[in-house]
């Protein structure tokens, strides 16, 4: 039996006098007995998920420089890499891949905003699949206009919101499931308004099912 099961267990046994009492001293054996499950194993590397076999070549998107890198406390993996078109636009894909550092997991978006960057329009986009919820930000800086795609995904969730991706990430924890979860951002100039927000679709619907598969065959260790 598990300690989270045992926990449940001794909540069914309590006798009724002093329930308050005991409600109160189980829910405290649970929050340990999660904490303890969390953190049991310590912290896994997500060195090894395999970031740079993202598509190097999508439509008339080329990749023409990458950047690989560890943060210093192994707490999560990031891709840098630039696309570029025939006409000489570029494309910023940033992927952040972790394990263990739930928390490490960025909404770039934020950061675009704390730079100056001002969202003038925001829409939930759906992938023609069905299996991509990405969020799609209009930013302004002055005359610059940039167009932001954001998206967070495990093997058995996605969503568009920093927020709702951690909660799933420590649900998946609870149930056991220690296969990463990675967030994907996307920045674009806005250089032809509709035309570059549909290039950023492009982009993303290409890369995303093959994130999202990486996050499904990587394990901890492996």
């Amino acid at each position: 039996m598990s300690r989270l099961s045992a926990a449940i267990e001794q909540v069914q046994v309590q006798p009724a006098t002093g329930h308050r009492a005991a409600q109160v001293a189980v829910v405290a054996l649970l929050a340990v007995t999660m904490l303890t499950g969390l953190t049991e194993h310590g912290e896994v590397s997500p060195e090894g998920i395999a970031l740079d076999s993202l598509p190097r070549q999508i439509g008339g998107w080329t990749a023409v420089s990458d950047e690989m890198r560890m943060a210093d406390d192994n707490a999560y993996l990031m891709l840098e890499r630039i696309y570029e078109n025939a006409e000489g636009q570029e494309a910023l894909l940033r992927v952040q891949a972790t394990y263990t550092r739930l928390g490490s997991l960025r909404d770039w978006s934020l950061a675009a905003t704390a730079g100056g960057w001002t969202p003038q329009q925001e829409h939930i986009w759906r992938s023609p699949d069905g299996v991509m919820d990405v969020r799609i930000q209009h930013l302004q800086k002055r005359s610059a206009e940039r167009i932001a795609a954001t998206w967070f995904t495990s093997a058995r969730s996605q969503t568009p919101s920093i927020k709702r991706a951690q909660f799933l990430a420590w649900r998946d924890r609870l149930l056991g499931d220690r296969r990463g979860w990675a967030s994907m951002y996307l920045l674009l100039p806005a250089a032809s308004g509709a035309d570059a927000e549909e290039a950023g679709r492009e982009i993303v619907a290409s890369v995303g099912p093959m994130l999202r598969e990486l996050m499904a065959v990587s394990r901890p260790g492996a």
